[in-house]
C-alpha cells in the first residue's frame, strides 16, 4: 500500500510556481461578451446606491467632458470584462437537475484557474480586488483582460483544503486598444482536504 502524501508534499508541489513570482504567465486576451451598456451601469450602482449622474444621464456626462454614461472604476474589475459563461453551440454548463445544483465554475473566475502555474486546482477564493484606473469606460466601449503576471504565491494548509495564496496582475483595455486600467486580483486556489484524501486512494 503506498503512503498518503502528506500535507507538506502538497505545499511542496508550489514550488515551482514561488519560482514564476514576477514574471507574465498568460499572454492573450479575454474579450467581454459584450459592450458596455446604459442598462448594466444601472444595474451595477443600485445594489450600491451609486446616484452620481454621471452613470446615469448622458446629457450630464458629456457636458462634464465625458464621451457618454460612465461606469463606475469597480465595475471594470469583473462586470464590464465578463466573457459571458455560454454560448450558443456550447455544452450545457448545467449537469445536474437537483433543486440544489450548482454548475460548475465558469467566466472569469474559471478563466483566472485555468490559467495559474502551480499543482491543478478545483476551487477559487477571491480575497482581494484592486483597480488602479488610467482611462474612463463608457457607454459604447468593448473591453478586453490582457495577460495575466504573478505578483505573489504563498502555499498554504487552511480548514478548507491546501493551495496557494496568490496575487495577479492583467492589463484591461478597451476596442481601440488604450488601457483602462490594471487590475491586481489576490486569491486564494486550492483542492479540499477532502479530494486531496479521495486523490491519495
Amino acid at each position: 500500500m503506498s503512503q498518503p502524501i502528506t500535507a507538506e508534499q502538497r505545499l511542496a508541489e508550489w514550488a515551482e510556481a514561488v519560482g514564476l513570482v514576477g514574471t507574465e504567465f498568460v499572454e492573450w486576451d479575454l474579450v467581454a461578451a459584450d459592450e458596455v451598456d446604459a442598462s448594466t451601469i444601472r444595474k451595477f450602482c443600485e445594489p450600491l446606491g451609486l446616484d452620481c449622474a454621471l452613470h446615469y444621464d448622458d446629457a450630464v456626462a458629456r457636458s462634464y467632458g465625458y464621451r457618454g454614461i460612465v461606469a463606475p472604476v469597480s465595475a471594470v474589475t469583473q462586470v464590464l470584462v465578463d466573457p459571458g459563461i455560454w454560448a450558443p453551440g456550447d455544452a450545457d454548463i448545467w449537469d445536474s437537475a437537483e433543486p440544489d445544483a450548482q454548475p460548475p465554475q465558469v467566466g472569469i473566475g474559471k478563466w483566472i484557474r485555468d490559467h495559474l502555474p502551480g499543482p491543478r486546482v478545483r476551487y477559487l477564493v477571491m480575497t482581494d480586488i484592486e483597480v488602479e484606473p488610467f482611462l474612463d469606460v463608457c457607454v459604447g466601449d468593448r473591453l478586453s483582460m490582457r495577460g495575466q503576471k504573478l505578483l505573489a504565491c504563498s502555499p498554504k494548509q487552511t480548514k478548507v483544503g491546501v493551495g496557494a495564496f496568490m496575487t495577479v496582475e492583467s492589463s484591461c483595455f478597451n476596442q481601440r486598444g488604450e488601457a483602462v486600467a490594471v487590475i491586481r486580483r489576490s486569491l486564494f486556489a486550492y483542492n479540499s482536504h477532502a479530494e486531496l484524501e479521495e486523490d491519495a486512494r
